[in-house]
């Protein structure tokens, strides 16, 4: 699948909201996408465009070669799963999973094929096939929604926030399930959310979008280890990456505070922003940097203490079931400067230095 300088405008009288912003985007065949952004970044306008459910105003949507621009979603052979399911609440389970093959001309027999098929693959109990949705949960709704894609034997399948209403351990096994029936049946995969450890999981890669254009396409590893830019540095990752405003001069960072000095050797000086992870940065009654903790949180396996002070506020990790500092307390801070990141001050761009030395 391929999008070529997608845009889209949603106007209303005199206003207009830019909803996708000269999107280019390849994905290719069987492989899984997931589309990461915050609400509103035009993620859902994005699979509806592909879906044919919307019309860009200009730009080119081509799927296995094909321009699909005009083409009604029916002969898109592109499965789509809602955040709310849209079920039809006058049939059955198994009669709305075999809607769409139906509708298709698909023959008798191999409807009751493909019914079958996808309702096994989702996990949904036999007993529940003759049931209407409203007697279901919102779990077992959400696996009959899944279904009634996968039935159709779609070569694309689009899915929009689709654990949002299930709870957190129903979430992980759905998560696990989604990336065993993709690998089943090898259709390309697009799934939009705003939950990054969703996307993390699933997507082979992950496409971060803001304000409707796309601010960096990779792999979740490079995501989270190089982020393009200072806004994707925070989006991604748990914690967020603490980031610092200062200056760099003679190869040095400084914070306006003079309380964190790191290395930023090959670095044009000026104004710069310098990010940390929390696995940089760790609790040291000798650090340097000194601050007092705002909060802690215990994970078990992990914990984080935030840590503010005049040079803004950092993150230090520390291995689970350790003594934590109490809120209000001062400590210090050791920071490795060889996990540092740079971006441009003007605008968020990620600086690569030459080297970083601690």
């Amino acid at each position: 699948m391929r999008l070529n300088a997608v845009e889209k405008t949603y106007r209303r009288g005199d206003a207009a909201t830019a909803a996708l912003r000269g999107v280019t985007l390849e994905i290719d065949d069987g492989s899984t996408l997931a589309v990461l952004g915050p609400s509103g970044c035009g993620k859902t306008t994005l699979l509806r465009t592909i879906a044919g459910l919307e019309n860009p105003d200009s730009g080119a949507v081509a799927i296995d070669g094909r321009d699909v621009r005009g083409e009604p979603p029916e002969r898109r052979s592109v499965g789509f799963v809602f955040q709310r399911y849209a079920l039809y609440p006058h049939l059955s389970v198994s009669a709305n999973v075999a809607y769409g093959p139906a509708a298709r001309g698909v023959a008798r027999a191999e409807i009751e094929r493909r019914v079958r098929a996808a309702l096994l693959a989702m996990r949904v109990d036999e007993a529940l096939w003759t049931r209407k949705p409203a007697s279901l949960s919102g779990g077992q709704q959400q696996r009959v929604a899944l279904a009634r894609a996968l039935a159709i034997e779609p070569g694309v399948l689009l899915l929009d926030e689709p654990l949002t209403g299930l709870d957190a351990s129903l979430r992980a096994d759905v998560r696990v399930e989604l990336a065993l029936v993709q690998r089943a049946c090898g259709a390309t995969m697009i799934f939009v959310t705003h939950d990054q450890s969703e996307a993390l999981s699933l997507g082979e890669r992950v496409a971060v979008m803001r304000e409707g254009g796309l601010e960096q396409v990779a792999t979740p590893r490079e995501l989270y280890e190089r982020p393009a830019n200072a806004f994707v540095a925070r989006f991604v990752g748990t914690p967020a990456m603490a980031q610092l405003a200062g200056e760099i001069r003679a190869g040095r960072f400084r914070t306006a505070a003079g309380e964190v000095d790191v290395s930023a050797e090959g670095i044009a000086p000026g104004a710069a922003l310098a990010g940390f992870r929390a696995e940089a940065v760790r609790l040291d009654a000798d650090g340097a940097v000194r601050g007092v903790v705002r909060a802690a949180e215990d994970f078990g396996a992990d914990a984080f203490v935030y840590v503010d002070g005049g040079f803004g506020s950092l993150v230090a990790r520390c291995a689970g079931g350790a003594p934590l500092p109490a809120a209000g307390e001062r400590v210090g801070l050791s920071i490795d400067a060889s996990r540092a990141h740079f971006f441009a001050a003007r605008d968020g761009l990620r600086i690569e230095p030459v080297s970083i030395r601690a």
